[in-house]
C-alpha cells in the first residue's frame, strides 16, 4: 500500500500554450474539479479527471494573451484532486 497524493501542488505555466503531467497516486477512485480563483478556468483544459486507480492528470495550459489594459499580467486557478475522503489542491499560475 501507498499514501494517496498528488505529484506537486504549484505549477508556473510560462504564457505560451504547453502540457503538462500530474501523477495522481490514488488507492481509491480520484475525481478532479476546477475552482474558479477570479480569473475564469476557460484557459486550462484537463484529461483523465477521474479514474479508480494511480494514473496521470493531463493539464493543457492556453496561451496567455491578456490585454494590454491588465497591469498585473498574471492569472491563476486551482484544481482539486478528491481521492477518496481526500482533497489535494494544486494552485495553477501563469505569466505573460
Amino acid at each position: 500500500p501507498f499514501d494517496n497524493g498528488i505529484q506537486y501542488t504549484e505549477l508556473f505555466a510560462t504564457s505560451g500554450a504547453q502540457d503538462y503531467d500530474l501523477k495522481i497516486l490514488a488507492n481509491s477512485s480520484y475525481q478532479v474539479t476546477k475552482v474558479d480563483t477570479g480569473d475564469g478556468v476557460g484557459w486550462v483544459d484537463l484529461e483523465n479527471t477521474f479514474g479508480n486507480t494511480s494514473a496521470y492528470l493531463l493539464i493543457k495550459v492556453s496561451q496567455y494573451t491578456a490585454a494590454i489594459t491588465n497591469p498585473v499580467l498574471v492569472r491563476s486557478m486551482e484544481v482539486l484532486v478528491t481521492i477518496g475522503i481526500d482533497t489535494y489542491t494544486l494552485t495553477i499560475t501563469q505569466t505573460q
